[in-house]
């Protein structure tokens, strides 16, 4: 290939990652609005979290760290539409305003990732690095976000 197409080829590159980076910034590429909190569950949420503190159960991938562990239970309360879950899809935020990231495979009574039908629910821990007492929690898998107070 010539200069000419290799600079076609970076040009066209580059205007997609532009607009690719101007849609998800305006939140088009999910259903939710990143500059909000996401909203409480209530009983009337399409999908209900619920979120209790747990003991960390360290699985055969425990790195010997310290994690903090969550136990959450997602249920679909829609009539039409499955929901998908995933570990991935969780976050965890401190007392302090903190928000952590979720580890995979280091806590043993992990959420499954599943796809659960109208009026299915699933529990399961989800574990973070470090040591804190957690506030919150937010399940968002780009179409539904809901948050629940750890309690």
């Amino acid at each position: 290939m010539n200069s000419r197409g290799n600079s076609m080829i970076r040009k066209t590159i580059g205007a997609v990652a532009v607009v690719a980076s101007a849609i998800a910034g305006t939140g088009v590429l999910t259903a939710c609005d990143p500059s909000k909190p996401a909203p409480i569950s209530t009983a009337n949420s399409l999908v209900q979290l619920a979120a209790t503190p747990t003991a960390f159960t360290p699985s055969v991938l425990d790195d010997g760290g310290t994690y903090t562990s969550v136990l959450v239970t997602v249920t679909n309360t829609r009539k039409d539409k499955a929901i998908s879950v995933n570990p991935l899809y969780f976050t965890i935020t401190d007392t302090e305003g903190n928000k952590h990231t979720v580890e995979l495979g280091m806590e043993q009574n992990q959420i499954a990732a599943v796809e659960l039908q109208p009026g299915e629910k699933v529990t399961g821990a989800v574990a973070a690095k470090g040591s804190f007492t957690a506030k919150t929690v937010v399940f968002d898998n780009l179409t539904d976000q809901v948050r629940a107070d750890v309690s």
